[in-house]
């Protein structure tokens, strides 16, 4: 922003004759983060919403939850079940007795529960679905 610049240009007709200054900076900028992170995204965030009250249930929403209590009810546990996770798997070119699949299985059981679900992640997509 070293240039001078009307805030209509940015804003849709907002403010015509103002200019931005050194002084009229910091508000030219709060006005261009709520056009870009607010208004421009309404109709996006509205439709996540719907979504999300779909999948999880408005009155879930409705409640002041933390990001981590949000994140649960998207994704679901992060205790990953081993044993269910081996018995829906296959290894391609290894036998069910290969020493390097035991070996792997025995990683995956070593693992604190954070980096099975980044290790899932990485090697299937997105975590599971809440129940």
């Amino acid at each position: 922003l070293s240039r001078i610049d009307c805030l209509s240009e940015v804003l849709g007709g907002h403010h015509e004759d103002e200019l931005v200054t050194p002084e009229t900076l910091p508000e030219y900028i709060a006005l261009v983060c709520h056009k870009k992170l607010v208004e421009d995204v309404a109709d996006q965030m509205a439709q996540i919403q719907q979504g999300l009250n779909e999948v999880v249930g408005g009155g879930a929403l409705a409640q002041r939850l933390l990001p981590a209590e949000v994140e649960a009810l998207l994704v679901g546990d992060s205790d990953i079940n081993v044993h269910d996770w081996r018995r829906g798997c296959t290894a391609r070119g290894f036998g069910p007795a290969s020493p390097l699949v035991d070996w792997f299985w025995e990683y995956v059981h070593d693992c604190e529960p954070a980096e099975r679900l980044r290790l899932l992640s990485w090697g299937g997509g997105p975590g599971p679905a809440a129940p």
